[in-house]
């Protein structure tokens, strides 16, 4: 059996957009390259929690699956939160 690269590849390439958006935030030089980066940076961290957990030999449709999975957990997580905030928030008025 062929041992899939394409996971090795898609958590490097991962590292490499961080390391970018990280610079893209110290620099001094364009305000737009600074607002870029730090959405990069968000979307990528958060992202990246799923990237770096899939197992390096997995099959690209493995690995898709593993990102779906997680996407839709964060999406719950996301939704009950902004969902239960104003609730809380009138909890102690």
């Amino acid at each position: 059996m062929k041992i899939s690269r394409f996971t090795r590849r898609v958590q490097m390439a991962w590292i490499i957009l961080l390391a970018v958006c990280l610079i893209g935030i110290g620099q001094a030089f364009s305000f737009g390259i600074y607002q870029l980066s730090l959405l990069g940076i968000i979307v990528l961290g958060l992202t990246q929690i799923s990237v770096s957990n899939v197992p390096p030999d997995e099959s690209p449709r493995g690995f898709w699956k593993y990102n779906a999975v997680f996407l839709a957990v964060l999406v719950v997580i996301v939704g009950v939160s902004a969902w239960l905030a104003p609730i809380l928030v009138n909890l102690g008025r």
